[in-house]
């Protein structure tokens, strides 16, 4: 980590490198960001709200509370698997950290988030009302960020090995969004299913955005320990597979 924190100018610039890309030639820029998750929001909320009717007050909300760190995470894990292959002439010339590019990758997209969060977050308020459980989102956002470095440090290394893991990665997401309680609640799961949504690794971290946006309550002590317990284990795994790998990186680029 003092590596890293060292070439934070690095870090930095590729961070900024990447936000251009996205926005480079686009009429509205940052507002992409934007306009994605609100059409989930409207799309799932039509649908499951006054098509399959969902009985759920403020749905929008609900969904809101979900699709935001989902999007995150989505986004950022797919980013994942090509942050080294991507840099492979980087890594080539010039002598740095590689756990710089996933942190980038991960860096990025979290200012989507946060983007979206500043702008939709007021909106929620204003329909259901502030409540003081909102000052746990900075606590469940930075763990859930942790979790995702860690899935991200996994899947960039094994893909310079593997390239499939990229279309994996996709197929894994798609499967995983419907698998984690985004659009519906827990309570609405066939108790057959419960040990899926269980062992679904999300679903700890999505529940609590729920708790502090949605129910204006703080998340449970279970919560907590799932939330722990899943970013220890991961970052250490995660970290030890990247650090693995790290030296075949240039070799097999």
């Amino acid at each position: 980590m003092k590596q890293v924190f060292s070439y934070g100018h690095l870090l930095k610039n590729l961070v900024i490198k990447d936000l251009k890309l996205k926005y480079r030639g686009s009429i509205l820029g940052a507002l992409w960001s934007l306009l994605n998750p609100l059409i989930f929001i409207i799309v799932y909320t039509i649908v499951f709200k006054h098509i399959i009717r969902i009985q759920m007050e403020n749905y929008g909300i609900f969904i809101l509370a979900g699709i935001l760190p989902w999007n995150f995470f989505a986004s950022a894990v797919s980013m994942s698997t090509k942050s080294i292959i991507d840099n492979g002439n980087l890594i080539k010339k010039v002598y740095f950290p590689r756990e710089i590019l996933p942190i980038a990758t991960i860096l990025f997209n979290l200012s989507q988030c946060l983007l979206a969060f500043l702008v939709f977050l007021p909106v929620a308020f204003y329909m259901t009302g502030l409540h003081i459980s909102i000052l746990w989102l900075p606590y469940i956002l930075s763990l859930h960020t942790m979790f995702t470095l860690s899935v991200a440090f996994i899947l960039s290394a094994i893909t310079v090995f593997y390239r499939d893991i990229i279309h994996l990665t996709e197929v894994g997401l798609m499967l995983l969004f419907w698998g984690t309680p985004i659009i519906y609640p827990v309570s609405m799961v066939p108790k057959f299913l419960n040990f899926l949504i269980n062992a679904n690794p999300l679903t700890p971290f999505i529940t609590a955005y729920q708790n502090v946006i949605y129910e204006k309550a703080e998340p449970c002590l279970a919560i907590h320990l799932k939330m722990w317990i899943l970013v220890s284990i991961t970052l250490i795994v995660g970290y030890q597979v990247f650090k693995h790998c790290n030296p075949n990186f240039a070799e097999e680029l």
